[in-house]
């Protein structure tokens, strides 16, 4: 006989707010609706994250209402003073992260922020990029940090340039970080805090022991600004992540930072790309990478591209790779390394047990006028093929821009049916052909381990895709397919359509710049009306 166990309330509603964890925006509404009691249980997790806009004043209506949930709050457009001023007041009730990007175009906006901040006890992350805040503004917010005992996660970039932070700004902000004992991650990327900014802030690294992520990209810090915050590393024990991407820093920059790398034991990333230091800086740090057991991840693409031998640097690195055991991504892309570079490195990397992510070219989101050349060819990808037949650590694989053809992209795709660990290849803006496409295609079939595969900017056109469309019959492991710019029509488009009604792993299939017309069109939208999962980039639908 059946026992039956009677249900008290209190534990439905445990049932139903664990439920409503895993429910989408439109089915939490969904189930708040059906009864008070179900209101109740959904209520609070359809309220945890919002994002207004200036024309969802309903929205704007709910967060008043349901301000007790919110924990999470997004303005993506710009909103009037006045609502400023209420929506940071909620941030006293529950509110752990605000973003704002975009929305102070006044210069007493900041301020109104930075009054708020100094007595808020729940907020964690403001996000303040693209913002009106200036040097004033820097100094009230700093202000607020000298008491504010919560607030983690401070984004002040300003890649718009809108009214930049400059050493005034810096020097406030370092001060504060002098007595602040709580932030862990401050975002200063593309302001103007220059040279002096750099050394104001380097001073308060000496003394401050919690943050650990500072991003100074773009600064225009020069090399006077990189030495500064060399020395502060050498006594430095927290700081985790530093980011001094596009600062000129030079050679006396960089050899100021390999030096301090040779004695500091906190650093794990490090970024230092478009900074056009010769190839003695890349000689330097692959020295440093010999001693140094912390960092994991290193960014110098963009540098020694005008040296006259291209290749120096890459030597010195893969001679570094043979002895490092810590680093696990290496960011080299835009630096013309030629097929004899790649060869040493792929050497290298046969006896490395431990780099996962290695970026060799371009990556397929940037566009072409941001980007330096690079200069691997068929011998190269060979080179990089034998490799990839023994390595087991690479994870992920960046050759886009690069020069490689139909038979350094067969090398790769042969490789890959043995292959086991790559999860990423990215052959972006390269010249495989059609030849090359069907050589991925067919080591689609039995490959098991890529999830993420970008062809675009390949000629491949419809022959190509009919034949990826077969390999997704039968490939289920690939999450995301690139096929962008790669001349597919109609037929082409038909045959993808057709595979992926039956293919139910793929969730992003990229088919943007292409010649699909209506007929194309008109079937890539009756697959979407059976996967429910996948994504299809293309301008027509």
């Amino acid at each position: 006989m059946t026992q039956i166990f009677q249900t008290h309330p209190l534990d439905l509603h445990e049932i139903r707010a664990r439920i409503a964890t895993f429910l989408d925006q439109r089915d939490l509404a969904s189930c708040a609706r059906v009864c008070q009691n179900w209101n109740g249980s959904f209520t609070p997790q359809l309220y945890n994250s919002m994002v207004l806009s200036t024309a969802n004043v309903a929205s704007s209506q709910s967060v008043k209402k349901y301000k007790h949930f919110i924990h999470h709050l997004t303005l993506k457009k710009p909103f009037a003073q006045g609502r400023i001023a209420w929506v940071f007041a909620i941030s006293n009730l529950t509110l752990t992260t605000l973003n704002l990007p975009s929305n102070l175009d006044h210069k007493g906006d900041a301020q109104i922020i930075a009054a708020a901040l100094g007595t808020n006890t729940t907020l964690t992350t403001l996000n303040l990029q693209s913002n009106v805040i200036g040097d004033d503004g820097a100094r009230a917010l700093a202000a607020a940090l000298m008491t504010n005992s919560t607030l983690k996660v401070l984004d002040l970039s300003d890649p718009s340039q809108n009214h930049s932070i400059r050493y005034h700004g810096a020097q406030a902000l370092a001060e504060a970080l002098k007595t602040n004992s709580t932030l862990t991650s401050l975002n200063l990327h593309a302001n103007k805090l220059g040279k002096e900014g750099a050394q104001a802030l380097a001073d308060a690294l000496t003394t401050n022991s919690t943050l650990t992520s500072l991003n100074l990209r773009s600064n225009t810090i020069g090399g006077e600004g990189a030495q500064a915050l060399a020395g502060a590393l050498k006594t430095n024990s927290t700081l985790t992540s530093l980011n001094l991407n596009s600062n000129a820093i030079g050679d006396d920059g960089a050899q100021a930072l390999t030096e301090a790398l040779e004695i500091n034991l906190a650093l794990t990333t490090l970024d230092l790309g478009q900074n056009f230091f010769k190839h003695d800086g890349a000689q330097m740090f692959a020295a440093a990478l010999k001693t140094n057991s912390t960092l994991t991840s290193l960014n110098l693409s963009d540098q020694w591209m005008r040296t006259i031998n291209r290749d120096f640097g890459a030597l010195a690195l893969a001679d570094s790779l043979k002895v490092n055991s810590t680093l696990t991504a290496l960011h080299l892309g835009g630096n013309s390394i030629g097929d004899d570079g790649i060869r040493a490195l792929a050497n290298a990397l046969k006896s490395n047990s431990t780099l996962a992510t290695l970026h060799l070219g371009a990556i397929s989101t940037h566009s072409i006028a941001q980007l330096g050349v690079d200069s691997i060819g068929n011998h190269g990808a060979q080179a990089l093929a034998e490799l990839l037949t023994t390595n087991r650590a690479l994870t992920a694989l960046y050759l886009g821009c690069n020069s490689i053809g139909s038979s350094g992209a067969q090398a790769l795709a042969v490789a890959l049916k043995t292959n086991a660990t790559l999860v990423t290849l990215d052959l972006w803006n390269n010249v495989i052909g059609l030849n090359g496409a069907l050589a991925f295609a067919e080591a689609l079939k039995t490959n098991a381990s890529l999830k993420n595969l970008d062809l675009g900017d390949n000629t491949i056109e419809d022959s190509g895709a009919q034949a990826f469309a077969e390999a997704l019959k039968v490939n289920s492991t690939l999450t995301s397919l690139g096929l962008g710019s790669t001349a597919i029509g109609d037929l082409g488009a038909e045959a993808l359509a057709e595979a992926c009604s039956l293919n139910c792993t793929l969730r992003i299939l990229k088919l943007r710049r292409n010649t699909i017309k209506a007929k194309g069109t008109k079937a890539l939208a009756e697959a979407l009306k059976t996967n429910s999962t996948l994504t299809i980039w293309c301008e027509a639908l």
